[in-house]
């Protein structure tokens, strides 16, 4: 899953992550610390999880956060969170990214 989603142009990495915080997998650099990355993910997602069943929704599938330096994708597949960070702000680049993350995790 890792390998593919990293074939995908501007992705700079990805982790796994299970829904007790703990990093299952990872292809991130050296530079970037997988597990903290994975553990903010969770928190941004149990939050967004939380507001949306108050607006009566049942599930959150993908959080997508733009950021000065590119986009953080995170996608709940059931055992746990795929996380994957990208460089740049190219639409371009995230919608086919966003639809390999979706084909993956469903």
């Amino acid at each position: 899953m890792l390998g593919q989603i990293g074939k995908q142009q501007g992705v700079i990495g990805s982790v796994i992550v299970g829904h007790d915080g703990l990093l299952i997998a990872n292809t991130m650099p050296s530079d970037m610390d997988a597990e903290s990355v994975g553990v903010w993910a969770l928190g941004v997602y149990m939050n967004t999880e939380h507001v949306t069943k108050k607006m009566g929704h049942d599930r959150v599938h993908q959080v997508v956060s733009r950021t000065p330096r590119g986009y953080v994708v995170i996608a709940d597949f059931g055992g746990g969170l795929l996380v994957t960070v990208t460089d740049g702000n190219e639409t371009d680049q995230l919608i086919p990214l966003m639809r390999t993350i979706t084909l993956l995790v469903n």
